[in-house]
């Protein structure tokens, strides 16, 4: 499966922009709009975490990690401020649950679509983002009988 969806990322990103004479790579104002969306998606994850760990807020990183790819692909590399701020939110949130057990671990993708970008990471950063997701993923596994009561309890006192 991670082989199909690569593969559509990777046609997603290889598309041709320039066709019938509009000239996208070149518009500095699409540039500017990206980075500003891109900023503000960074901005909204990081004002969700401190809410909860509610799965529709972690979906906001992998929004901003897909904007920021899809950045790089299309202008230049986002700025080295905004890639930092990306990281370190990386390191709060190493997995974010996407449906079942499938779980999607953003510097992997990162290093998967930028990896010129991700070899210049200090390897420190990568082993904290690393050992983040270990003790995430064994919190998840100690908290898990918890919430499966706590689920059960909520949907069983849904009145049909």
């Amino acid at each position: 499966m991670y082989t199909t969806a690569s593969s559509h990322v990777q046609t997603c990103l290889k598309q041709n922009l320039d066709r019938g004479g509009v000239s996208v790579l070149a518009s500095k104002t699409l540039s500017e709009e990206l980075q500003t969306a891109l900023c503000s998606c960074i901005n909204d994850s990081e004002s969700t975490l401190t809410d909860s760990f509610d799965r529709n807020h972690m979906l906001k990183i992998v929004d901003a990690s897909a904007l920021a790819v899809f950045s790089a692909y299309v202008f230049a590399m986002p700025g080295k401020r905004l890639m930092s701020r990306l990281w370190d939110l990386f390191k709060k949130v190493p997995c974010v649950h996407l449906y079942g057990n499938v779980c999607w671990f953003p510097e992997q993708f990162i290093s998967a679509y930028l990896p010129n970008y991700a070899e210049k990471m200090d390897r420190k950063l990568l082993t904290a983002i690393k050992s983040s997701r270990q003790v995430y993923l064994q919190n998840k596994a100690h908290t898990f009988p918890h919430d499966v009561k706590a689920y059960q309890a909520q949907v069983c006192s849904i009145n049909l």
